[in-house]
């Protein structure tokens, strides 16, 4: 559980233009930075390309 001084971070990705692919590397290097409490990944999720 984090501590009181640990910095609390919301991680909100724009999943119509963020690389897949980078996802895991992008959230290891959160962690540097503090706890992420809240990860939203937001987009159109009825097109083509965030299918799967």
């Amino acid at each position: 559980m984090a501590s009181d001084a640990t910095p609390k971070l919301a991680v909100l990705v724009d999943a119509d233009n963020a690389q897949s692919s980078i996802i895991r590397l992008l959230l290891a290097e959160v962690t540097k930075h503090g706890t992420a409490l809240v990860k939203r990944a937001y987009g159109d999720w009825t097109g083509p390309g965030l299918k799967g």
